[in-house]
């Protein structure tokens, strides 16, 4: 709760954005014939002036997501700008 608050990030009072956490997880999942490398690229941004939005920008490759995935975004995102 702390993190939607901050309005200003201690080690840099200029900065626009910050990185509040980077996590990577890569795993596979077993099919009948196959499997598929399953990567999955997790960041919490919190942005702290108008011109630190570019940082929160979000880049989804054609046929690169799966489409719930992408809507669990959408909403997380709809949920957080709502309680605001």
């Amino acid at each position: 709760m702390e993190e939607l608050t901050m309005t200003t990030y201690a080690p840099d009072s200029n900065a626009t954005a910050v990185i509040l956490c980077k996590l990577t997880n890569v795993s596979y999942k077993w099919g009948l014939e196959s499997f598929r490398l399953v990567s999955e690229y997790k960041v919490k941004i919190k942005v702290l002036k108008p011109e630190g939005t570019s940082y929160a920008d979000v880049i989804i490759p054609e046929g690169g997501f799966n489409s719930v995935a992408v809507a669990m975004l959408i909403q997380s995102i709809r949920s957080l700008i709502d309680s605001e």
